[in-house]
């Protein structure tokens, strides 16, 4: 998570989510989605808002 609350635009609460909701837990682990999906955009991040690069 982001100092001081939220998250980071990198974080993978979408997909820690989906793990835990579509998977079994009794046989899979909820890490074994992550990863599955990009960790870093292609372009860094700005450091004020407009925190997204610009669309290409």
């Amino acid at each position: 998570a982001g100092f001081p609350n939220g998250r980071k635009l990198e974080d993978q609460a979408i997909d820690i989510t989906l793990a835990v909701l579509l998977l079994d837990l009794n046989v899979h682990s909820p890490a074994d989605l992550l990863g599955v999906s990009q960790s870093m955009n292609d372009v860094p991040f700005a450091n004020g808002f407009h925190y997204l690069a610009p669309p290409h």
